[in-house]
C-alpha cells in the first residue's frame, strides 16, 4: 500500500531510489505459493508444529501464511510503480494466488486483517485491477455481482463478525460507511460507476466503454443547457421523457432507413436496442457473465435466452462437435418430419 501512496512523489531527492529500494525488499517477501503475508515470508509452519500449536487459543498468530487483502494490497502498489501482469511475474503470480483462493461458488474472497469477505473481497479485487488486469475478467465480474447482491434496502453494505463462524453470514448485516466504502472502490476500479433505472425501475450499474466516456465527456463540455442530475435533457433543462426519447429513436430510424429500407418495416423500441447490444455483444464472444453484468441481469437464466435467439452461434457449436460417422453431411428432415414439427 505504502509504495502506491509515494509512486507519485519522484521530485525529491532520493526519493525513486528509495522507491527502488523498498520495491525489491517487497518483491522479496512474496511466499512460494504467490501471495504475501503480513510479516513473515513463507511463515506457515510445519506440520509438526502445526500439531503441537492446534489447541492453543492464538495458535493463529503463530504463523502469517498469505492473504487475499494482503496480496491485493500488494498488487495495487506494484500496479502504481509500473508493474503489471504483462510484464511482471511476480505480478502474475499473486494473480493466480488469488483466483486459487478465491470462493468457486460466490467468487468471494475471506479477508484476514478486516471483515470479513466484504474486506477481502474488495481488496483483493481492487489489486489486479490497479496491477493491470482486465475489468471484463471474469472471476472480477463474478465477485461484483455477488458483492451487489448483498446490498441493504438502505442503499448501504454491512456483514458482521459471524460470517467467520457462519457462511450464511457473509455480506450481512448492519450497513457501515466503512464496508460501504469498500464494496464502492471496488465497483469504481471495476467500471462500474454511472448507475441507471431501467426495465423494472431497477438501479442498475453499468460500465461504459472508453469511447463512450470519451463522447459524454465531450457533451458535457458542448451541453450548456444540461443539468446536474440529467444527462440527456430537454431544451428546458428537464428530464427526456420516454415519449421524446421514442420520438428521437423513430426520426433517426427514418434516417437509417434511407440505407436500409428494412428498418422502415420494422418496431424499433428503446428496448430493441437493448436486445440488439446483447445480441452483439454474444456474437463478439463476450462471456455470458459479462453481458448479464452489462443489462443488469439478476440471473444469468434471463441473458440465456439470448443463447437460444442467435442459431448462426448455435450452429457453429454444432460444427465443432465430433463426427463419429463415416464422413461429414448436413441432416436434411423429410417433409413428414417438417409438418411434425411444424404441428407441435
Amino acid at each position: 500500500m505504502f509504495p502506491e501512496k509515494m509512486a507519485p512523489l519522484t521530485r525529491r531527492t532520493g526519493a525513486a531510489k528509495s522507491r527502488a529500494l523498498g520495491l525489491h525488499w517487497l518483491l522479496q517477501r512474496q511466499n512460494s505459493n504467490g501471495g504475501w503475508g503480513a510479516f513473515d515470508q513463507d511463515n506457515v509452519g510445519s506440520r509438526l508444529a502445526k500439531l503441537f500449536a492446534k489447541n492453543l487459543t492464538d495458535s493463529v498468530e503463530l504463523f502469517d501464511g498469505s492473504s487475499a487483502d494482503n496480496t491485493g494490497h500488494v498488487l495495487a502498489g506494484l500496479g502504481a510503480c509500473g508493474l503489471t501482469s504483462q510484464h511482471s511475474r511476480a505480478v502474475r503470480r499473486a494473480v493466480r494466488f488469488l483466483r486459487r483462493a478465491q470462493g468457486p461458488q460466490t467468487g468471494l474472497w475471506e479477508g484476514r486483517w478486516g471483515i470479513n469477505t466484504f474486506y477481502g473481497t474488495t481488496q483483493a479485487g481492487t489489486g489486479p485491477l490497479r496491477a493491470g488486469e482486465s475489468p471484463q475478467s471474469s472471476y472480477l465480474l463474478k465477485a461484483a455481482r455477488t458483492l451487489m447482491s448483498f446490498q441493504n434496502p438502505d442503499g448501504g453494505f454491512g456483514e458482521s463478525t459471524l460470517s467467520y463462524l457462519d457462511d450464511d453470514h457473509h455480506g450481512r448485516g448492519t450497513s457501515t460507511p466503512t464496508q460501504t466504502a469498500w464494496v464502492l472502490e471496488f465497483l469504481c476500479e471495476l467500471g462500474l460507476q454511472e448507475a441507471d433505472i431501467g426495465k423494472g425501475r431497477k438501479e442498475r450499474c453499468t460500465p461504459m466503454t472508453k469511447s463512450s466516456v470519451t463522447a459524454l465527456k465531450s457533451w458535457l463540455k458542448e451541453s450548456a443547457k444540461g443539468s446536474e442530475q440529467w444527462l440527456f435533457c430537454t431544451a428546458r433543462g428537464e428530464r427526456l421523457s420516454h415519449d421524446a426519447v421514442q420520438d428521437l429513436l423513430a426520426k433517426y430510424q427514418t434516417v437509417a432507413g434511407q440505407i436500409c429500407p428494412s428498418l422502415l418495416k420494422k418496431r424499433v423500441t428503446p428496448h430493441v436496442l437493448r436486445h440488439t447490444l446483447a445480441m452483439d455483444l454474444l456474437q463478439a464472444g463476450i462471456d455470458q457473465t459479462v453481458i448479464a453484468l452489462w443489462l443488469g441481469h439478476e440471473s444469468l437464466d434471463t441473458t440465456k435466452v439470448y443463447l437460444d435467439a442467435d442459431l448462426a452461434l448455435k450452429e457453429r457449436i454444432l460444427s465443432k462437435t465430433a463426427n463419429h460417422g463415416p464422413g461429414r453431411y448436413r441432416f436434411k428432415p423429410d417433409d413428414s418430419l417438417l409438418a411434425f414439427l411444424k404441428n407441435l
